[in-house]
C-alpha cells in the first residue's frame, strides 16, 4: 500500500511538476510564447489574477463619496493604484439613475500583497521593470520592460491566472488628412450639426448642460479661442502618469496635443459666430492614451484605466476615437475577446454611454472595441450623406451589423490646434465619433435616467437608415432633434414619435437586429401621418 502511494506521488509529480515548470507552460498567451523566442525583453505584459484575494472581504458599505469640487484633493486616490473605495457623487448616482449595479466585486481593488509578492520576489526594479497599469475590472496589472526570466518569475506565483502582452493600435494616418486652410465664413461647423439636426436642439436649450464626458485621446492643447473655455473637469496623461496633456518634455512627437484637441472640439468646442461643436456645455474630462512617438500608437492598457477612471469621476459619455486591429484578427471582433471590448462593455453594465470609431479601415472591417454589444460605434460620411471610403464596415465576427450610425467623417471642421483661432477641416472616423459621443450627451441632459442601451437604441431607430441598415453606414445618420421631441420609453404607454417604446422591449443589445415588416410599418406612419 505504501509503495503505491509513493508511486502515485511520483506520477503525479512527474506530470505537473513544479510550479514554476507547470506554471510556465499554461499560463503564458502562445502569442507571448512566440515573442519571447525571438526577443529577450517585452515592452509591456498583462498580468491576471484568479482572484481579489483579501480584497474579497472589503466592505461595500466602506465606500466613500466625493462631491466635484473634491476631485483635486482625491486626485491620487481615485486612481486605481491604490487600495481605497472612492467614487464621485455623480458615478454612484448614475448607476443607481440608469438602474444599473452599484459597487461590486469586479470595482473592488486589486489585492496589495499579489502586488506586492510580485514586486519582491520578482524583483522588479532590480531588473529595470515597473508596474505601469491596475485594472480592477479586469483584475489585471500591467508591467513596462519585462525581460524574458522575469516572465517565468511572475507565471510561477499562485495568485497569477495568465500572462499575455500588451496589445497597440496603430492608427492609419493617411485618412486623418488635415486640410491647412481657414474657414473664414462664419459658423461653418453649422453643416456637421445641421446633418444631425443639432441646430434645432441647440436652440431648444439642450447643449450638454451639466452632463459629464470623458474623452481619450492623443493630447489636447487648449489655446485656439474654440476651446480654451471648455468646462474641465480633470485631466491625466496614463502614458507619463502626470497631469499634463498638452506636450510635455518627454514627448517626441511635437504634434502629440493635435488630433486630440481636432476630436475635442468637435464635442465642446465654441466661439460665439463662429464654431460649435454638438455639445458645448458639457463637462469634459480629458485622457491622454496615446504615445505617438512610434507611428502613432497607444496601448489597450492605458484605455483600460482612462475608462475605469473616467467612470469614477462620474462621466456619464465616454467618446474614444481609436481602434485595435492588429494584434486582434477578425475572428476575435466578436463582442467579448479583446481586452478594450472587455472594458468597454464593464463601462456600459455601470451606465456609461460609449462611443467609439468604427475604423479607418474600409472594406477591412470595423476595429475594436467598436465590436463590444452595446457601443455605438460611427462610421463616416460626407456634407452629402454618402459613406466614405476609408469608414469601416461591420459586420461584427458574430454578425451584428456595424457600426451602429454614421456622422460627418469627411472634411470636418475643427479648431485649429496649432493657433489661438480658426477652423480647418480632418477626415476620418475619428471625427464623426465625438460629434455623436455630444450627441448623446444632449440626448442625458433631457433623459439623464437613460441607459446606456436605449441611449443606443434612441440614435439607430432615428437613423436615415432605420428602415434598412447596413454594414456600411449602421442605421445611418442619427435625427437628434427627433429624439428629443419623442417620447420617453420609460414612462410613456402608447404611440412614440420615433417608436422607441416598442423597440426597448423587442430587441436586445446582443441580436442580430434585423428590421421587422412591423417596425418598418410603424416607422413609415411616422412620416406619412
Amino acid at each position: 500500500m505504501i509503495l503505491r502511494v509513493i508511486i502515485l506521488l511520483i506520477l503525479f509529480y512527474a506530470i505537473t511538476g513544479n510550479e514554476t515548470t507547470k506554471t510556465s507552460y499554461y499560463k503564458v498567451d502562445p502569442i507571448l510564447t512566440q515573442q519571447l523566442e525571438i526577443q529577450d525583453t517585452i515592452e509591456k505584459i498583462w498580468v491576471f489574477f484568479h482572484d481579489k484575494g483579501s480584497g474579497k472581504k472589503r466592505s461595500i458599505n466602506e465606500v466613500k463619496m466625493i462631491e466635484d469640487d473634491e476631485i483635486p484633493k482625491y486626485h491620487d486616490q481615485l486612481h486605481n493604484h491604490n487600495n481605497e473605495l472612492i467614487f464621485t457623487r455623480r458615478s454612484i448616482e448614475r448607476r443607481k439613475r440608469t438602474g444599473m449595479i452599484t459597487i461590486n466585486e469586479d470595482d473592488l481593488p486589486i489585492d496589495k500583497k499579489y502586488i506586492q509578492i510580485i514586486e519582491e520576489e520578482c524583483q522588479l526594479k532590480e531588473n529595470g521593470a515597473s508596474i505601469h497599469v491596475h485594472s480592477r475590472w479586469l483584475n489585471a496589472i500591467s508591467i513596462k520592460n519585462v525581460k524574458k526570466d522575469l516572465i517565468g518569475c511572475i507565471s510561477s506565483k499562485f495568485m497569477v491566472k495568465s500572462i499575455k502582452r500588451v496589445a497597440k493600435l496603430s492608427r492609419k494616418r493617411e485618412e486623418e488628412k488635415i486640410e491647412e486652410r481657414r474657414h473664414m465664413d462664419s459658423m461653418s461647423s453649422d453643416k456637421q450639426l445641421e446633418q444631425l439636426n443639432v441646430l434645432n436642439v441647440h436652440k431648444k436649450g439642450y447643449k450638454g448642460d451639466n452632463v459629464t464626458m470623458i474623452i481619450l485621446d492623443s493630447g489636447f492643447r487648449l489655446k485656439n479661442e474654440i476651446v480654451k473655455d471648455i468646462h474641465i473637469v480633470a485631466t491625466w496623461d496614463f502614458v507619463y502618469n502626470d497631469t499634463v496633456v498638452d506636450n510635455d518634455e518627454k514627448d517626441r512627437d511635437s504634434q502629440q496635443y493635435s488630433h486630440g484637441t481636432r476630436a475635442l472640439s468637435c464635442i465642446a468646442g465654441y466661439k460665439e459666430n463662429i464654431f460649435s461643436g454638438t455639445a458645448p456645455n458639457a463637462r469634459m474630462i480629458l485622457a491622454k492614451t496615446e504615445d505617438m512617438s512610434e507611428e502613432s500608437t497607444t496601448e489597450e492598457d492605458n484605455f483600460v484605466a482612462a475608462i475605469e477612471w473616467g467612470e469614477k469621476l462620474g462621466a456619464q459619455v465616454l467618446s474614444a476615437s481609436l481602434g485595435y486591429d492588429a494584434l486582434y484578427p477578425y475572428a476575435q471582433r466578436d463582442g467579448k475577446t479583446s481586452i478594450c471590448t472587455i472594458g468597454v462593455n464593464k463601462a456600459t453594465e455601470r451606465g456609461l454611454t460609449c462611443v467609439v470609431s468604427a475604423g479607418n479601415a474600409g472594406i477591412a472591417h470595423i476595429a475594436t472595441p467598436a465590436d463590444a454589444f452595446d457601443v455605438i460605434s460611427v462610421g463616416a460620411v460626407d456634407s452629402e450623406g454618402q459613406v466614405t471610403g476609408f469608414s469601416s464596415i461591420g459586420p461584427s465576427a458574430d454578425g451584428r451589423i456595424k457600426p451602429e450610425v454614421s456622422a460627418r467623417g469627411y472634411a470636418t471642421h475643427v479648431a485649429n490646434p496649432d493657433a489661438n483661432s480658426g477652423v480647418i477641416t480632418s477626415s476620418g472616423t475619428s471625427f464623426s465619433c465625438p460629434l455623436v459621443a455630444g450627441t448623446a450627451a444632449l440626448i442625458l441632459q433631457k433623459y439623464p435616467h437613460w441607459t446606456p442601451k436605449i441611449v443606443r437604441m434612441a440614435l439607430m431607430y432615428s437613423g436615415s437608415l432605420a428602415t434598412k441598415p447596413n454594414n456600411n453606414m449602421g442605421y445611418g445618420i442619427p435625427n437628434i432633434d427627433s429624439i428629443i421631441d419623442g417620447c420617453d420609453p420609460l414612462s410613456c404607454d402608447g404611440y412614440c414619435k420615433w417608436n422607441i417604446c416598442i423597440l426597448a422591449e423587442d430587441f436586445s443589445s446582443s441580436s442580430s437586429l434585423t428590421v421587422s415588416m412591423s417596425l418598418i410599418v410603424i416607422l413609415l406612419s411616422f412620416f406619412f401621418f
